[in-house]
């Protein structure tokens, strides 16, 4: 990050960290410090740094009176330190954010059991559809066993998922990836766009291989789907999918999928899910990496936090339609309507996600903002992996390290019904 006042840890179990002037001729004692204390994004501590006298290239270190606390199984603290300019300045005024650092606290974590969910949950099978009934939450889905995927995800009558999860490796294509026009331009090897569109992934094709029912002992019920993915103009060439639903007495849906990507293909746009949620679910919050835009290769300037804001918020105009609002590093996000009822995704491993009116196939048709249709209802995608942005426009393509290459890919997180509370992971 280019910021005046560099910020490291020395001991964090201290609450010691080193602010260095990185100016050649002006002191700190322009700027105020502060800092704060937050555990799941929430703000439990906060306080004022003592005063700034680091000189041009000289260095001070702080030690805060931080106050330690046991954190329930799954919680995170971070401290986050910022440099304000304490005075107006010709360029900015007072209380402008000049610098700011994140560390994650190693706080000791509570060992808390896991509770067993309550509910009576119904199983009925044509060949059809599987349905699932939890007659205690009222939570229902039905999982169509032709295309392997939830067909409906439903609460007490209340629609939260249309569709989903389908396998999704595209994107729409950045300035970056290449300049869309006519199909031979697109098909250059010589870009990225290019070699995603000689190896056929803007469209895939999908063959259920397999479905199968479980009734565990606990009550739960297990549906493993075993799906192949083949590229455009291929025959053979793609990915494989197993996914397992595991539907929990209570209302819980757990979901994870293994893709498999042939040898064969190389340097995909990304490897995930995609899922339809009904319109009217606008109201968006997410603990995870913010509040702007973040990719794979576009994090370093991001914190992590608790944010919120609307679907609609997250789409930005570029000039060319084209790929937007990825959050990275998140540990759940919520999509509800007014009054709070909506959905729950959350995983134990952090992920990236987006949420928009428009599908990659909208971005990649459209040329200029004007010819943007924005759908009803919200398309969510979430990855295992997405190909970093790299400067290719007008520098060098992104880096080895943020491209997709073949091999095995994991992706699990859990669907929770949300009843309307404030607390975003409160269930049905």
């Amino acid at each position: 990050l280019v910021q005046p006042i560099k910020i490291t840890s020395r001991n964090l179990k201290r609450g010691t960290i080193t602010l260095s002037n990185t100016d050649w001729f002006r002191s700190a004692e322009w700027l105020t410090g502060e800092f704060v204390v937050e555990v799941d994004g929430r703000t439990v501590q906060k306080g004022k740094l003592p005063r700034l006298r680091m000189g041009p290239q000289k260095s001070q270190t702080v030690t805060l009176p931080l106050r330690a606390r046991e954190l329930r199984a799954g919680k995170e603290a971070f401290l986050t330190i910022r440099c304000r300019a304490g005075t107006k300045q010709t360029w900015c005024p007072k209380g402008h954010i000049i610098s700011e650092g994140q560390f994650k606290l190693p706080w000791k974590q509570t060992k808390t059991a896991e509770r067993r969910p309550t509910g009576r949950l119904r199983i009925e099978e044509t060949a059809k559809v599987v349905t699932l009934r939890d007659v205690t939450s009222g939570v229902s889905a039905k999982i169509d066993k032709k295309a392997g995927t939830l067909s409906s995800l439903r609460v007490r009558g209340t629609s939260l998922l249309k569709r989903g999860p389908l396998l999704n490796v595209w994107r729409g294509p950045t300035d970056n990836d290449g300049v869309k026009g006519k199909e031979q331009q697109w098909r250059s090897p010589g870009r990225a766009l290019g070699r995603f569109m000689l190896q056929g992934l803007d469209k895939l094709r999908c063959h259920t291989e397999d479905v199968r029912v479980l009734r565990r002992r606990s009550g739960e019920a297990e549906i493993r789907v075993k799906q192949r993915y083949t590229c455009r103009g291929s025959r053979s060439k793609g990915f494989d999918l197993r996914t397992t639903y595991r539907v929990a007495p209570g209302g819980r849906v757990s979901v994870s999928h293994t893709v498999g990507m042939d040898q064969e293909l190389n340097d995909v746009p990304r490897v995930g899910v995609q899922m339809i949620v009904p319109a009217g679910k606008d109201r968006l919050t997410w603990y995870g990496l913010g509040p702007n835009e973040t990719y794979p290769d576009r994090k370093a300037g991001a914190l992590v936090g608790r944010y919120s804001g609307s679907v609609g918020e997250q789409y930005f105009p570029y000039i060319v339609p084209q790929e937007h609002g990825n959050k990275e590093e998140t540990r759940w996000f919520s999509l509800c309507d007014d009054e709070g009822r909506g959905l729950l995704v959350q995983a134990d491993t952090s992920f990236g996600f987006s949420a928009s009116h428009l599908t990659p196939e909208d971005l990649t048709a459209a040329y200029h903002t004007h010819e943007i249709r924005e759908r009803k209802e919200i398309i969510v995608n979430v990855d295992a992996a997405q190909r970093g942005l790299g400067t290719a426009s007008c520098g060098p393509d992104t880096l080895a390290q943020y491209r997709i290459g073949p091999g095995t890919y994991r992706l699990a997180y859990t669907l929770k019904a949300l009843d309307g509370s404030r607390n975003p992971g409160r269930m049905l």
